[in-house]
């Protein structure tokens, strides 16, 4: 109990500190396991010509009855007291590195000579004392803590009482394997290691109903362990590289073949039973694998049933109804070019010329880049082509794309083309994939690569070129910098539309659709005197609206013009043409 410590808190600090200078002394005193390491320490010290100081007999003795006594208090024995305090306070300097490794050189101890160790470890576990919580790192991985009541009660010095322990779930299950995946990349652990501890985790969780049944229907460990980790996948990013996971499960490069040859034949276990599908893929490099409805309805339960009613309310999702209809003034040219494009996406039309298309093994879908000059209207038309045809925008965030971690942005482009290919066959009109600023992902393809960066933005360039090449939707890409896409990408467009500043005469319509109140000859006068594109007169209108409202009353003509000397940052490069 608390009481029998003078301070649980000190007691602790007193304790860390000495058995991390003691090393292995205290464990050999406590444990005859641990009695042989001290002499073969000793001998190799002396061996080596260095006289290593040991802990005097007395203050041993201290630290050991002090010991005794927090072991009574945590109700442990002192062989798993001295495990937690060096868990604590390896969690304490550094959470992300608890762990048997870790604990081994808080005792300064060879690998093979903490064995022990892992028993009593595995014990506190078991028990609640530690705690597995995930963590994100890059890739998703575990974390061991020390219980969080019992830390607040050491800290407060007072009787603790565990946490209850709750039952992990099944996403929480594919986390663990995907997280022993992730050792065996790293090469700590073999394959065969990996296939025993997935089997053991399997037992210990053995009355999840996820794993009853996977167990029951898949005989071989290899391939519930795939399955494992594609149901992990399919939470973060939707769809499975089969090169990379396969090179992270398998040594053998033969059996990573072996296993790759069956999937992409579609003769895997896993397909013949329908829990996955092979997307489709130019090269072996850039194949995936994803749950199908079936592999959903498994290992989702009782959650696919929400997840298939949001479906239909994605928030990336803008739905036509609450695009706000405006009037777009173009040249001839350029208005011609936006009909016939506008034409393809009516739904009829577009059926059919999907249709035609596949008849004549032709791609099916229709990318379209809007290039030119900003503000000219080029993502205001994209919406306007939603609203009028009818269809939802699934519009990107670029910048989510964008991580620091290596391999994980190229998973996140490639889910977005997932996540649209989903969306598509839940809705009844096939949505426009909006790309904003485009140029921000459509970039030139780097030849001299001299880094992970330069690897990862020709890695996205290559799933892009090959997204657009099977699209069977409707892509839409907008950039004002159209000289830094990557000339790959000029085939895949089939609409390649040019949005220049606007005429002197679509000039005047904005002018006057924006502020109908000015008269014709002042929409002729600002369109011939201001070299403005449409969203720069749209500012000015906004403000010239404010204005009326603040001072309450209708502003003057050379008011407006006031607005429109001081609309640009650099008014030294400000075009005035006229009079």
């Amino acid at each position: 109990m608390a009481e029998t410590l003078i301070n649980t808190l000190a007691t602790f600090t007193f304790l860390s500190k000495n058995l991390e200078k003691s090393e292995t002394q205290v464990l050999a005193k406590i444990d005859k396991r641990f009695s042989f390491v001290k002499e073969e320490s000793y001998d190799e010290e002396r061996r080596m010509g260095r006289r290593k100081e040991y802990i005097s007999e007395i203050k041993l003795q201290l630290i050991v009855t002090t010991l005794e006594k927090f072991a009574n208090y945590l109700k442990l024995t002192e062989t798993q007291t001295a495990v937690f305090i060096a868990t604590y306070t390896v969690q304490l300097e550094d959470g992300f590195r608890s762990g048997i490794d870790a604990i081994s050189r808080f005792f300064n101890m060879d690998s093979i000579d903490a064995l022990p160790i892992k028993k009593e470890y595995e014990y506190l576990k078991e028990k609640g004392y530690l705690r597995t919580t995930s963590v994100a790192r890059g890739r998703r991985n575990t974390q061991i803590q020390i219980d969080s009541d019992l830390e607040q009660a050491i800290i407060n010095n007072k009787p603790f009482k565990l946490s209850p322990i709750t039952e992990i779930d099944r996403y929480q299950f594919c986390l663990l394997v995907s997280n022993e995946i992730n050792k065996r990349s790293e090469g700590d652990c073999s394959t065969s290691d990996l296939f025993h501890t997935v089997s053991l985790l399997e037992e210990k969780h053995k009355n999840l109903k996820f794993i009853k049944t996977i167990t029951r229907k898949l005989k071989d460990i290899e391939d519930r362990t795939l399955f494992y980790e594609i149901c992990d996948d399919y939470v973060c990013y939707g769809e499975t590289g089969i090169d990379c996971t396969l090179s992270d499960i398998y040594e053998s490069t033969s059996k990573k073949f072996k296993v790759a040859a069956m999937i992409m034949s579609d003769n895997h276990k896993l397909i013949k039973n329908k829990w996955i599908e092979r997307k489709p893929a130019s090269f072996f490099s850039r194949a995936s694998v994803a749950l199908t409805q079936e592999g959903q309805e498994l290992f989702l339960e009782k959650d696919n049933k929400v997840i298939q009613s949001t479906k239909n309310n994605d928030k990336r999702l803008i739905s036509p109804e609450n695009i706000d209809e405006k009037q777009l003034f173009f040249s001839d040219e350029l208005q011609e070019q936006i009909n016939f494009l506008g034409k393809s996406l009516e739904n009829n039309r577009f059926i059919e010329l999907q249709k035609k298309l596949k008849d004549k093994s032709m791609p099916q879908g229709i990318c379209a880049i809007f290039y030119g000059t900003p503000g000219t209207g080029k993502t205001e038309t994209a919406m306007q082509l939603a609203k009028a045809t009818g269809r939802k925008v699934m519009h990107v965030d670029i910048s989510a794309t964008k991580t620091c971690w290596y391999g994980e942005s190229e998973k996140l482009v490639k889910k977005i083309f997932t996540d649209y290919a989903t969306i598509c066959k839940n809705e009844k009109q096939k949505p426009i994939l909006l790309f904003n600023e485009a140029d921000a992902l459509f970039g030139k393809r780097r030849e001299d690569i001299h880094g992970s960066v330069d690897q990862t933005d020709n890695a996205i360039q290559n799933i892009l070129l090959e997204e657009m090449e099977k699209l069977n939707g409707i892509m839409i890409a907008t950039t004002n910098l159209a000289d830094n896409l990557d000339d790959a990408f000029e085939r895949r467009f089939l609409f390649k539309i040019k949005f220049n500043k606007p005429t002197t005469e679509a000039k005047r319509n904005i002018w006057k659709s924006k502020l109908p109140n000015l008269s014709d000859n002042a929409c002729e006068k600002l369109a011939s005197k201001f070299d403005f594109s449409g969203g720069e007169i749209d500012n000015i209108a906004r403000k010239f609206t404010m204005k009326e409202i603040l001072e309450d009353c209708v502003p003057t003509y050379e008011s407006i013009e006031n607005i429109c000397l001081n609309e640009r940052l650099n008014k030294k490069s400000r075009k005035v043409v006229g009079f």
